[in-house]
């Protein structure tokens, strides 16, 4: 999928089908679109991506996953609310804090392809050249009413020096827009979409010339084991840690994980 546009502009569903929202369940039963909290972002089969700020301290069974549509209204044909069975943190992510500020969101229920409506993007496998032209949706929480279509904001990418000089955290990804001296996206947990791959989900760390978020590519590792980890049927008991780099670091997994890095 090729995006050519010169402006900040509305999307739907049939150009982002992978484009998800994690809701609150209590407040989605009461009024659609009430219970938004934070972007999700579908990579495979019942898996999302999204920071790991969005699920901390919550808990899967008061919590859906919307997808299959980019209103924040409505109930279009092609909308599935999912169930959650499980949240994964990263091993070391500490709330407040910026690195490691990732997490998946596996649901209950299958999320087939559907076309123009449900799909899945590649996540980043190579690290992200400075100044590439690079895209951020989101529907902005941080304006007085919650918009109901989320809007797409071109941004270029910054050197990985320039971003670590500005945030003093490994891990990170920082975008700059052409002729706005600051950043005005807040929606966390949403995609950074680069040369057609997710590249990095936003998080909330205030910055008077970037916006931040976390890389994915430095993430893809643990991104790929924790998925492994989770779909065998004899999964560990304790939460895993990993590095930057995503090498996993409790000792006895490491025979398993050998055979995981195939897939990144």
């Amino acid at each position: 999928m090729r995006i050519f546009i010169d402006k900040r502009r509305d999307v739907d569903v049939k150009e982002f089908p992978y484009l998800g929202t994690l809701r609150k369940l209590k407040e989605e039963s009461q009024v659609v679109g009430s219970g938004y909290v934070c972007g999700a972002t579908l990579i495979h089969n019942r898996v999302f991506v999204t920071s790991g700020e969005c699920i901390h301290g919550k808990k899967p069974e008061d919590m859906i996953v919307v997808i299959g549509t980019t209103l924040m209204k409505g109930l279009p044909k092609t909308i599935l609310v999912l169930k959650i069975e499980y949240m994964r943190l990263h091993g070391l992510y500490v709330y407040k804090k910026h690195n490691y500020n990732i997490g998946l969101i596996f649901t209950s229920e299958d999320t087939p392809p559907i076309k123009d409506a449900i799909g899945y993007i590649p996540i980043n496998k190579k690290r992200v050249p400075p100044h590439t032209k690079c895209y951020i949706i989101g529907w902005g929480v941080a304006a007085k009413k919650l918009r109901s279509r989320p809007k797409l904001i071109i941004n270029w990418s910054a050197g990985a020096l320039t971003c670590y000089k500005t945030t003093r955290n490994i891990g990170l990804l920082c975008t700059y827009r052409y002729k706005r001296s600051k950043p005005d996206h807040s929606d966390a947990g949403t995609p950074l979409i680069c040369n057609n791959k997710l590249a990095g989900v936003f998080i909330t760390r205030g910055s008077n010339k970037f916006h931040i978020f976390t890389d994915i590519y430095s993430f893809r590792k643990w991104i790929n084991g924790a998925i492994y980890l989770h779909f065998k049927s004899d999964k560990p008991l304790m939460i895993e840690t990993s590095s930057i780099e995503g090498s996993i670091c409790s000792p006895w997994l490491v025979v398993l994980v050998v055979s995981i890095y195939f897939v990144t």
